[in-house]
């Protein structure tokens, strides 16, 4: 095969005479020496860049010397058929718009047309056999499937050509009858169809209809299998199934009414593995999982995250460090790449997520193209990022509470803060043990970069509006705590803002738009919980809005167990008042502007005719008593004397 078809005229590109090109001669046309996998392709390149302009190639360094990459325009190259895969820059930039775009008030979420008509065909037509199992009809899209065709004639030569080459080589056939037997024993014998009676993996439907069986299952098994069934419609993620109890009997019940729920719908809960021996042993051999650590997050099991890990030996979450390509060029892609990689579902270490966050941030503004080198300063900066995220390897934290969540001595205490760049929020377990012990643990947090002006002349939200915004969001969170352990904890909301406090004291119709929404929201979700003013050095959501090194974080001890007074007497907490509206300015309050319409009208010209209301009133009176007595129907009434 040869490449290119025909000669390229490069006499337009102005190529340095100082690089060295890995092929000089390529754009004339000579056999391909060589094809590199992808798997060697990222390897070979290195940092470095030279772009020639719109609609031109570009020369890229690499460890063989600089290659030309990209379009030329030419009439002679002869059009090729290829199979291309495309990717939509456009769609890429919009879903990082919304990476730190401002948060807007939750609303529920809606069902598509096509989800809907999915749910009511599931409901309509699955069953359950003789023996339990779940029968259901795949989701079809009947105009799709109209214009896939006759595909017997496809399948059949397909098969004809893997019959052949496995009849010559007598190895491989064995080797594969092995594994799968569907062929016929002999080329005379008809060929036969088979229709399959499962639902197939892979297929866009069978994680729906996996989920939708396990949550039918639920509810066909709440009254024999109560306790199962509430774990198995609240408590499954993906393919994984975490959940707990309160003691080792509640755990052994509980695991025993699992396995035998899901045996009633032929269905098998494998790996099991739990922190108490005791409750294992309870699990069939075959059922339990051997292994001590376990990768919490299931969907990414393909590539390395700075994965959340529960170590079931110490009962403590660890984390695992993403190991990155040191010879792959870092550009926007590769950074967001790399982003991508840090799963942190609680929040345990949101002021180290939050700097990667903002530096993505940061070359957005720059306006960067998604594959071009970052320059030195973002280079070093991205690269000491990388460098320092070893240290949360380090950390072991703690997964118990301290609580079962069932007692009074439990409460939820949540802190809100926000800097001109993110804020964020974070909630605390505080417990108080039978001995009077007090316990304060880190249960989730979440973070948010400010948004950014579309254009220059845009500006950003003011710093008391991200302060509201981080409110909001600490009730948000909250509210999604709630939802997930389904207790009922007094709560207590801290900010260092005063003029947020004013704002969510007050009637969401006195302030204007932006303000009165979300305090209309806030109010909503923390109804008879206690708003109060924590001072701003004491607030560890101030960390998780302004960002810290995992080296920093680890020994910060305010962000794992709240301010010290929080550990103490509530007489030691700072005071649960509500903040005036006196000390703030008028265009920081941001109240609703009310206008009345006013109209003037000239009083009665009677006032005119004399200067004392007295003698005025004294005039009027004699005229009222003149018309009286003049009336001759009135005469036996008739009304003398002075008037006063």
């Amino acid at each position: 095969m040869e490449f290119p078809h025909q000669k390229i005229d490069i006499s337009h590109l102005d190529i340095p005479t100082d690089i060295i090109l890995a092929d000089s001669l390529f754009n004339e046309t000579s056999k391909i020496d060589l094809i590199i996998g992808v798997e060697i392709f990222y390897d070979l390149l290195r940092d470095g860049q030279i772009k020639f302009g719109p609609n031109q190639p570009l020369l890229q360094n690499t460890a063989l010397g600089w290659i030309v990459s990209g379009r030329v325009s030419s009439q002679h190259i002869q059009p090729s058929i290829a199979n291309v895969a495309h990717e939509s820059i456009p769609f890429i930039e919009q879903q990082l718009v919304r990476f730190w775009e401002i948060e807007s008030c939750q609303t529920k979420s809606v069902l598509s047309r096509e989800e809907s008509l999915c749910e009511e065909h599931f409901a309509k037509t699955t069953a359950r056999d003789s023996s339990g199992r779940f029968v259901v009809a795949l989701p079809k899209k009947e105009d799709v499937i109209s214009r896939i065709g006759n595909s017997k004639n496809i399948a059949s030569r397909r098969f004809m050509s893997l019959e052949r080459r496995l009849l010559s080589n007598p190895e491989l056939k064995e080797a594969y009858s092995k594994f799968i037997h569907e062929w016929r024993d002999s080329p005379t014998q008809p060929l036969q169809t088979y229709q399959l009676t499962t639902v197939t993996y892979g297929t866009s439907a069978a994680p729906y209809l996996a989920t939708k069986c396990l949550q039918k299952l639920g509810e066909d098994g709440s009254i024999i299998y109560p306790e199962a069934a509430v774990i198995i419609r609240n408590d499954v993620y993906m393919d994984d199934l975490l959940s707990g109890a309160d003691s080792i009997n509640k755990g052994k019940e509980l695991c025993s009414q699992l396995i035998e729920l899901a045996n009633s719908a032929g269905l098998q809960f494998r790996k099991w593995a739990s922190n108490s021996h005791e409750i294992l042993e309870s699990v069939p051999i075959h059922l339990r999982d051997e292994r001590t650590l376990f990768e919490l997050d299931s969907s990414c099991a393909s590539i390395k995250t700075l994965g959340l890990k529960w170590d079931i030996l110490s009962d403590k979450f660890l984390f695992e460090i993403p190991k990155h390509s040191r010879n792959l060029p870092l550009t926007k892609r590769v950074v967001l790449s790399d982003i991508a990689r840090l799963f942190d579902p609680l929040g345990l270490v949101g002021p180290v997520v939050i700097q990667a966050k903002l530096f993505m941030q940061e070359l957005w503004k720059e306006g960067k193209d998604w594959d071009d080198s970052l320059n030195d300063n973002y280079h070093l900066r991205w690269i000491n990022f990388r460098n320092n995220l070893s240290d949360p390897a380090k950390l072991e934290i703690p997964r118990w509470m301290m609580t079962s969540f069932t007692n009074e001595s439990t409460k939820y205490h949540g802190f809100c803060d926000a800097s001109e760049r993110a804020y964020g929020a974070c909630i605390y377990v505080r417990t108080i043990s039978s001995d009077g012990s007090i316990y304060v643990r880190l249960l989730t947090a979440k973070s948010k970069v400010a948004p950014i002006g579309k254009t220059k002349k845009d500006t950003t939200v003011c710093l008391p509006r991200l302060e509201l915004c981080a409110a909001l969001l600490l009730s948000h969170l909250y509210e999604k705590v709630q939802s997930c352990i389904k207790m009922k904890v007094k709560t207590f909301f801290w900010t260092d803002s005063t003029i947020v406090l004013h704002w969510i004291s007050g009637s969401p119709s006195r302030w204007k738009t932006f303000v009165g929404n979300r305090v209309s929201e806030i109010q909503r979700i923390t109804v008879n919980s206690v708003w109060a003013h924590v001072p701003g050095i004491e607030n560890p959501a101030d960390v998780i809005s302004r960002g810290m090194s995992p080296e920093q974080l680890k020994e910060f001890t305010i962000w794992w167990n709240g301010p010290p007074w929080l550990s103490q007497s509530p007489r030691f907490w700072p005071p649960l008042t509500r903040q005036t509206g006196d000390n703030f300015p008028p265009n920081e309050l941001e109240e609703r502007c009310v206008f009345l319409y006013a109209q003037t009208k000239p009083p009665n010209e009677i006032f005119s005719l004399y200067s004392s209301f007295t003698k005025l009133t004294r005039v009027i009176a004699l005229l009222q008593r003149f018309i009286h007595n003049d009336d001759t129907t009135k005469r036996p009434q008739q009304k003398t004397g002075m008037c006063r």
